[in-house]
């Protein structure tokens, strides 16, 4: 008959040598001593004190901040670089006129998407086999639309199926068509 071991918890036990200087302890007879922090760490006031006393940037002041420049660009008509600023402005501080540039801007830009594409019904085929697209750096919002020209699909069909906002599916499939990976 044996005798049945039950097995503990393994613990680790660290050297005095290897622990850091924040767990080493001083040995006895010796002072503790201030260190300075290891590098790569910083000790700052501004750590120290709790997150809701630090000072923050107001939601509202991103927006008056931002605004003048997005409208700048609304006016120049350069709506590819103020929808994304204007969502984010949008997203820190709920605004009518902010909502108002993010909605033009989305209508203009799937209009020149759609002008660009040509007729909805039309149906893309490939260029490039599903084999070499790793050679082509696509993300996985391209991968994801090629997936879907099958030489059956519309446009039309194609975005119903991408569930993408329109001028979002519509910007990736003017590039796809301008890079010569689909056609039409």
């Amino acid at each position: 008959m044996g005798v049945k071991r039950t097995s503990r918890p393994k613990t680790t036990r660290v050297s005095p040598a290897a622990r850091t200087p924040a767990t080493r302890t001083p040995s006895k007879g010796t002072r503790a001593t201030h260190k300075t922090p290891a590098k790569g760490t910083t000790s700052s006031v501004e750590e120290l004190r709790p997150k809701s006393e630090r000072p923050t940037a107001h939601p509202g002041d991103v927006k008056e901040a931002m605004l003048p420049e997005l409208r700048r660009l609304f006016i120049a008509e350069d709506y590819e670089t103020v929808l994304p600023l204007a969502e984010g402005v949008l997203a820190a501080s709920p605004d009518d006129e902010v909502k108002a540039i993010v909605a033009t801007c989305r209508t203009r830009l799937t209009e020149r998407y759609a002008l660009r594409i040509g007729r909805m019904a039309r149906v893309p085929i490939l260029k490039v086999p599903p084999k070499e697209w790793t050679t082509l750096a696509l993300d996985h919002r391209e991968c994801f639309l090629l997936v879907h020209v099958d030489d059956v699909s519309s446009f039309e069909m194609i975005f119903d199926l991408s569930g993408m906002p329109r001028h979002e599916a519509l910007r990736i499939l003017c590039d796809l068509l301008e890079r010569g990976i689909i056609a039409v």
